[in-house]
């Protein structure tokens, strides 16, 4: 009977032992826990804050010319009066519009939404 005492005295040591790693690993298990708990509360108040904007600048302006035998005309102008010469003539909407100019002829050609098409003297 003397075994058993010492082999119940080894077990309940064990189990001591046991336990107090157990509750280590609990202890160790809270901390980190807490840990991740307060970086997550950094990450939800960094990303509560407002990004930083930038500053849009305008888009330069830009005008275009055609210059020919001592003339100076705008493309807008041009790509303009294409515009209004066909709303004068069809009640559609421009969805697209392509200008062509030939200044050896001296006429601008326009075709719109790829279908209809015109031209006008420069």
């Amino acid at each position: 009977m003397a075994k058993d005492s010492k082999s119940k005295e080894n077990i309940a040591e064990k189990a001591a032992k046991v336990r107090e790693k157990a509750k280590e690993a609990a202890a160790t298990k809270a901390k980190e826990t807490a840990k991740a708990a307060e970086a997550s509360k950094t990450v939800e108040t960094t990303s509560s804050t407002p990004a930083k904007t930038t500053r849009k600048t305008a888009a330069p302006k830009e005008n275009c010319f055609i210059e020919y035998s001592g003339k100076q005309i705008s493309v807008a102008d041009i790509t303009e009066n294409a515009k209004k010469l066909w709303k004068s003539e069809n009640s559609d909407a421009i969805s697209q519009i392509n200008v062509y100019i030939n200044v050896d002829q001296g006429k601008a050609y326009y075709v719109v939404n790829d279908e209809d098409h015109g031209e006008f003297d420069i």
